[in-house]
């Protein structure tokens, strides 16, 4: 095609055709061979920034993350921290261990986009994760929390709504920066009049209330002749 459209380009002169057709030949090759290097090397960058979170999220799992500084004011192990069934839980079970740790990284990033609701969220878990009364109780209340987030933020991207699902019950919390206090503001509902009430309302007048006139009082009045 880039022959042809060269050599009509150029009709008394085929030499030319040929050179301008190799040369927009090796345009194109050159064109596809750096898209494709790019490619690779966006793939590369990816697949490497992804084994480096990897290897962080591991480095981290393996201290311990009750005592770890960067999660030393989380909301999660805010009221937990001191329970005998969470120390047990980060010495013994792995996989549980890592899904805290998981939390615990993403917890700034959550509250960053989601300010109170995220915020009263967390402080919800944190008294489930206290009140646990064994080992088995914690680790499943951790990983129903962890379900419902992740599961939450995968749907959101397929609908409307601004807030995922996990977080409606918490949507009247707002956190004050001022005062770094959370707080629950509760709406009241409008209620809507009915169309009689309000057409008795237009045709309502205001009118002045009645005075009673005072008879005088004779035994005050003065007669001057």
């Amino acid at each position: 095609d880039i022959a042809v459209q060269a050599a009509r380009e150029h009709p008394r002169d085929m030499k030319e055709a040929m050179r301008v057709a190799e040369q927009k030949n090796t345009d194109r090759l050159n064109d596809m061979l750096l898209n494709c290097a790019l490619e690779e090397s966006r793939v590369d960058k990816e697949t490497r920034r992804e084994e480096q979170r990897k290897l962080e999220t591991k480095l981290i799992s393996e201290l311990d993350p009750l005592e770890n500084e960067m999660f030393s004011e989380s909301i999660i192990l805010m009221k937990c921290r001191s329970s005998p069934h969470i120390q047990e839980m980060v010495s013994n079970e792995t996989v549980s261990r890592e899904v805290l740790v998981d939390l615990l990284s993403k917890e700034k990033k959550f509250i960053q986009w989601y300010q109170g609701p995220m915020r009263a969220y967390l402080d919800d878990l944190s008294k489930k994760l206290s009140e646990a009364e064994s080992v088995e109780l914690l680790t499943a209340a951790l990983s129903k929390a962890y379900e419902e987030i992740y599961t939450s933020l995968r749907l959101l991207q397929q609908s409307t709504c601004s807030l995922p699902k996990f977080l409606l019950p918490f949507k009247d919390h707002v956190y004050d920066n001022a005062e770094g206090m959370l707080t629950s503001i509760t709406t009241q509902p409008v209620l809507k009049r009915s169309c009689q009430e309000r057409h008795q309302t237009k045709k309502c007048k205001l009118t002045p209330p009645e005075i009673e006139e005072e008879e005088p009082d004779t035994e005050q009045i003065i007669v001057i002749p």
